[in-house]
């Protein structure tokens, strides 16, 4: 895959929470962040100040934590990736490319436009497996992971 294509009907924006552990040693993987349709829009124009719509965030959970605002416990060290390459159409997505601490990193999975659309109307207990797909990170493969949908706070 190359290229950056954004082809969904649907609203996918939102946060797609791992229901089990995907990591390569002590770098967890805590989320993937899709933006809505128009951050994708933007970017793809060429916007000079948007936000990338594809990104992972990483945390290292051998490092210190901290206490954020809201009480919830968070590492200080993070690694945010950006894939060079996606694929989001209202029933896949797929994305790729490189970190530096990480290596290659690949993704190909399924929507499940139902609970993604709970996911939109704020029912994240009913989007439990808005996305299902198989991840790689370097070496390391994680099949049929799960993730929840969820729009934010």
């Amino acid at each position: 895959m190359s290229g950056q294509i954004y082809a969904s009907d649907i609203e996918l924006g939102g946060y797609y929470l791992p229901a089990s552990d995907v990591s390569v040693g002590d770098v967890y993987l805590d989320h993937i962040s899709l933006g809505m349709a128009w951050e994708f829009e933007e970017f793809l124009a060429g916007g000079e100040e948007t936000f990338p719509p594809v990104s992972l965030h990483f945390e290292d959970r051998s490092s210190p934590t901290g206490v954020g605002e809201l009480g919830n416990t968070y590492y200080e060290v993070t690694h945010w990736f950006q894939p060079e390459n996606f694929l989001v159409t209202g029933s896949a997505l797929s994305f790729s490319g490189t970190h530096e601490l990480l290596g290659d990193i690949r993704f190909e999975g399924s929507f499940d436009a139902g609970q993604v659309a709970a996911m939109q109307n704020g029912d994240p207990h009913l989007a439990e497996t808005a996305l299902t797909g198989t991840m790689h990170i370097g070496e390391a493969v994680f099949e049929d992971v799960h993730f929840q949908g969820w729009l934010g706070d």
